[in-house]
C-alpha cells in the first residue's frame, strides 16, 4: 500500500500506510526494486518525499539498475524533489550500473 500511495502522491494514504509498513526501504520486485521514495521521486511528489525521508527512507537506496531517487528526479526534471533529496544527504556522485 505504501508503494501505491507514494506513486499516487496521496500524502494521507502515505501517512496511514507508514503506520503498517515494516520496511520503508522495501524495493518492489515487480518494478525493478524501486522503493516508495524512488517512485515518489519519479512522479515529482515533493510532499511525499519529505514525509518518507522524515520517516527513515534511505535517499541512496538503489533499484536493480543502481539508480537512486536523485537520479530519477534529475532525469525527470523535478527540481523541487532534487533539492529535497540533496538536502537530505543524497549522493550526487553516485552512478548507475551503466556508468
Amino acid at each position: 500500500e505504501l508503494y501505491n500511495a507514494a506513486e499516487a502522491g496521496d500524502i494521507k494514504r502515505v501517512e496511514a500506510a507508514l503506520q503498517h509498513t515494516p520496511d520503508i526501504n522495501w524495493g518492489n520486485p515487480d518494478f525493478f526494486g524501486q522503493t516508495p521514495l524512488y517512485i515518489a521521486s519519479k512522479r515529482g511528489h515533493a510532499d511525499v518525499i519529505e514525509k518518507l525521508v522524515a520517516s527513515g527512507a534511505d535517499v541512496n537506496k538503489v533499484d536493480i539498475f543502481g539508480q537512486t531517487p536523485l537520479y530519477i528526479a534529475s532525469k525527470r526534471g523535478h527540481a523541487d524533489v532534487i533539492e529535497k533529496l540533496v538536502a537530505s544527504g543524497a549522493d550526487v556522485n553516485k552512478v548507475d550500473i551503466f556508468g
